[in-house]
């Protein structure tokens, strides 16, 4: 199960806190929540974080519901970020996938680091 908490960090910007499993049986309300967060994001000229520390299992399907959320947000001006570093399952899957770049993708300003680059 996937636990999702939207809350304002002290910043400002929007963070969207994963808990539990993120597989395709949860895409639906994860999808929902990316949607609104980026939304809520681009009205109020707020960034978006992603905690993904507490995620205990991914599946790719979930890594391109990201990636297309990430698209979505920098299509409509909204950085949106890692908040610290995604738990152990979540960085081997972004690895195991090809996520993982050594460079922002082509979609990201040069202004703005790509939340897929290896930091």
């Amino acid at each position: 199960m996937l636990e999702i908490h939207k809350e304002t960090a002290s910043d400002g910007a929007l963070v969207l806190r994963l808990t539990g499993a993120a597989t395709v049986e949860q895409a639906e309300p994860l999808r929902q929540a990316l949607l609104d967060a980026v939304q809520q994001g681009e009205q109020e000229h707020k960034p978006l974080r992603l905690d993904c520390a507490q995620v205990i299992e991914i599946d790719s399907f979930i890594l391109q519901m990201l990636c297309s959320a990430h698209r979505t947000a920098v299509a409509r001006q909204v950085v949106m970020v890692w908040d610290g570093r995604p738990s152990s399952p979540v960085m081997g899957m972004i690895r195991e996938a090809g996520f993982l770049r050594h460079a922002g993708c082509s979609r990201c300003p040069d202004d703005q680091r790509c939340m897929w680059c290896e930091k």
